[in-house]
């Protein structure tokens, strides 16, 4: 078996047989919104999840999708209406929890999402994933306290977690501890792109990082490379492909956000 992005003309015909067999038409526009998304026409894949998600509204992993096209177009209304659909059944079911606490941020208004992220970390006290993003949302609200807070609980749990040096090092930085950061960049292998692509974004090395990614832009690997769009600090101006495609679906994307936790300056840092 292979990826679909590694094996397109294979993607592409089970693709096609899956949306021509599917038992019902909502199958078969949760199909449809699939061949939509593989192939980067994000407008289309809109409209069919709205559907599926109508008919299917506890599917967590539909709504996941809508989230990270509407995050992708910069729908941000779209997102609300999603996140305040699943916000109810987000306190008695831990997957909704994950894709509510993973998304709120990305709409744009952090305070709300900070305060919300407080509470589902009360409620998934132990769940590892609940209490990353709690973190990372509490970061972007500017409760650096609070966050550390939940860092603290984050750590106590010992979980091999990919993704582990990094709210460390975003509590670092919102604390004002560069060095912290520059050591954890030097601990990285070449092959953790997006792992370094993070920490030279908390560093202010923005040059570096968009250098970072320019081999998917120089391979096509568009796909990849428009997965960054959900990050609201990541700059899509240096990539004439990604360009392209935001010009193609009608994306007016705002100017990048600043991070709010980013490390100091070099120059500035103790």
């Amino acid at each position: 078996d292979c990826a679909a992005m590694d094996c397109p003309g294979a993607f592409a015909e089970r693709i096609d047989l899956a949306i021509a067999r599917a038992k019902n038409p909502v199958d078969r526009s949760a199909y449809r919104a699939q061949k939509a998304i593989h192939d980067l026409r994000w407008r289309e894949a809109i409209v069919l999840l709205e559907e599926v998600a109508a008919q299917r509204p506890g599917d967590a992993n539909v709504q996941q999708q809508l989230l990270d096209v509407a995050a992708k177009v910069v729908d941000k209304a779209l997102m609300r209406r999603t996140l305040d659909a699943i916000w109810e059944p987000a306190q008695t079911r831990v997957d909704l929890a994950i894709v509510h606490i993973d998304w709120a941020h990305r709409a744009g208004d952090f305070p709300h999402a900070g305060e919300e992220a407080m509470q589902l970390a009360q409620i998934w006290q132990d769940n590892p994933r609940i209490l990353y993003q709690a973190h990372r949302a509490l970061l972007w609200a500017g409760r650096v306290a609070d966050a550390a807070e939940i860092l603290t609980r984050w750590q106590a749990l010992d979980e091999d977690i990919v993704w582990s040096m990094l709210p460390p090092a975003r509590q670092a930085c919102a604390e004002g501890r560069r060095a912290e950061v520059e050591n954890a960049l030097a601990r990285l292998t070449e092959d953790q792109i997006s792992q370094r692509w993070h920490l030279l974004m908390l560093l202010g090395r923005k040059d570096e990082a968009a250098a970072l990614l320019q081999p998917l832009e120089r391979s096509g690997n568009l796909s990849a490379l428009s997965d960054f769009l959900i990050f609201l600090h990541f700059d899509p101006a240096p990539f004439p492909s990604l360009m392209a495609l935001l010009a193609r679906e009608k994306i007016d994307r705002p100017p990048p956000v600043p991070l709010p936790f980013a490390c100091p300056p070099a120059d500035a840092a103790p």
